[in-house]
């Protein structure tokens, strides 16, 4: 179980980490065999599927995100479950976003 003290503390992490612009502070949240789905992959023209397995890829996608956008996020609410959290957070100010892990 995750409890709240540990999801806060990662999404802290996450957040400074995104804040900051490091690539590698970034991949540092994720796993070599990673799904990540986001609208923003077709978007970007990165794939049509809106989905990428591997950490190589998801280096090269955020890489093209950290590029086109200025990223900054800021944490608006946290829920906890049984085996799973969700933040919604605040994207450049304007838009929320929910986040799971």
């Amino acid at each position: 179980m995750i409890t709240e003290e540990k999801a806060k503390a990662f999404a802290a992490e996450w957040i400074n980490a995104w804040n900051s612009h490091s690539i590698e502070n970034i991949l540092e949240h994720y796993e070599n065999d990673v799904e990540f789905y986001s609208p923003l992959i077709p978007l970007l023209k990165f794939n049509d599927e809106g989905v990428i397995k591997n950490k190589i890829d998801l280096k090269n996608y955020f890489e093209i995100g950290l590029n086109t956008y200025r990223f900054e996020f800021s944490i608006s609410s946290l829920f906890c479950g049984h085996q799973f959290c969700c933040h919604l957070l605040h994207f450049c100010k304007r838009k929320i976003i929910c986040r799971s892990f």
